[in-house]
């Protein structure tokens, strides 16, 4: 019988690792994570996605975990906790999917509900102006007209994918982050649609930008350009308030927003990234042409990834060999090898001996799930 395992590392300055301990600021080697207070099997989660400082687990049958940062109710517990509890709140529906902005969550269900929670200082949670600047403690059924298929949640933005494909988003707007004309006003607190799309399949929010792939296999992105992440020439477009599409790239599967990078992860599992490379999270070196950045370009050519999951600065890899791989923003340790200093080339997580079958991040924090055969 094969053994499964979670462990997570990084950040932890508020619990968000799940380790029931306060006390360990940071980690810079896996620790392994223990479920059996929730009665919950390990080989059993299916999704790990964190914020600044909390982390959701989703398993298989629809139940969500939360733990860390509770300050905005984030975690949609009472109390903020450093071991996983299980949410109640979802009027029995199952979760299918979930997300996480900087200090706020999102969740999905089978039946196309869309429940929200956290911060709403922003408006990200759409739900519209009588809620601004409170925190929702508990998670909050939207009142939508379309069901939904797929969320994603930036730094204070969220963006939904209906069931027949339109793309609603609502909340911090400054950047052009939201691709609709929202008047010069700081954020939308409602959920609106960005209208001249074509049918999008995936959708992901970054810091100040936002990413689609359309049922054709098209890129969009639209939103804050600094650093390349939407794809083109920052000399040429340092924003963007409407979707523009990215040349060059075929065989997308999803997307991948940081804060200032993007990740494509292609049909036949390689990895292609543009945008911001300060931290390495391009996975190039420090002494190339800072130039052509915006350039998607492929990274780990010769390994083939099953899985990819992004911090704000870093990134986790999932090969095909059952191992995993590292770049980018390491302050805290958040890459796994032992050191703080930042990762610009690929590297192997130092992770017990097993094989890895689930990566997971969050802002600065990461797991990873994995199973040894006895």
């Amino acid at each position: 019988m094969p053994d499964y395992r979670l462990f997570s590392w990084g950040a932890n300055s508020h619990g968000q690792l799940g380790l029931g301990d306060f006390n360990k600021d940071e980690l810079t080697i896996a620790e392994e994570v223990c479920l059996t207070s929730v009665n919950l099997k390990v080989e059993h989660v299916k999704k790990i996605v964190g914020g600044a400082g909390h982390t959701l687990l989703l398993d298989k049958f629809g139940g969500v975990y939360s733990c860390g940062w509770n300050d905005k109710g984030q975690t949609g517990l009472k109390n903020a906790t450093s071991r996983f509890q299980k949410l109640d709140g979802f009027d029995g529906e199952r979760i299918v999917d979930v997300a996480c902005g900087w200090d706020s969550s999102m969740a999905v269900t089978d039946n196309g509900d869309c429940f929200v929670w956290g911060s709403n200082t922003y408006g990200q949670l759409g739900l519209n102006s009588i809620t601004i600047g409170t925190k929702i403690e508990k998670p909050l059924k939207l009142k939508l007209n379309s069901a939904v298929k797929g969320i994603s949640m930036g730094l204070r933005h969220s963006a939904f994918i209906t069931r027949d494909s339109r793309l609603f988003v609502s909340g911090a707007a400054t950047k052009g982050q939201l691709g609709i004309n929202v008047h010069g006003v700081r954020f939308s607190d409602s959920f609106s649609e960005v209208s001249d799309l074509q049918p999008v399949k995936h959708v992901s929010c970054g810091q100040h930008y936002t990413a689609v792939i359309t049922a054709t296999n098209e890129v969009f992105a639209w939103g804050d350009n600094k650093y390349g992440q939407l794809g083109i020439d920052p000399s040429l477009h340092k924003r963007t308030l409407r979707p523009i599409k990215i040349e060059n790239i075929d065989g997308c599967n999803k997307i991948y927003c940081g804060w200032t990078h993007s990740i494509i992860l292609t049909n036949d599992k390689k990895v292609l990234c543009w945008g911001r490379n300060s931290y390495g999270q391009l996975g190039r070196s420090k002494s190339t042409s800072t130039t052509e950045f915006w350039k998607p370009k492929a990274a780990l050519a010769s390994i083939t990834i099953n899985q990819l999951s992004v911090g704000s600065e870093h990134n986790i890899a999932l090969a095909d060999d059952g191992s995993i791989l590292s770049w980018g923003w390491n302050e805290h340790g958040n890459c796994g090898n032992g050191s703080t200093n930042d990762i610009f080339v690929p590297t192997k997580v130092n992770v017990p001996n097993g094989s890895a079958v689930m990566v997971g991040a969050g802002a600065g924090h990461s797991f990873a799930i994995i199973k040894t055969d006895h």
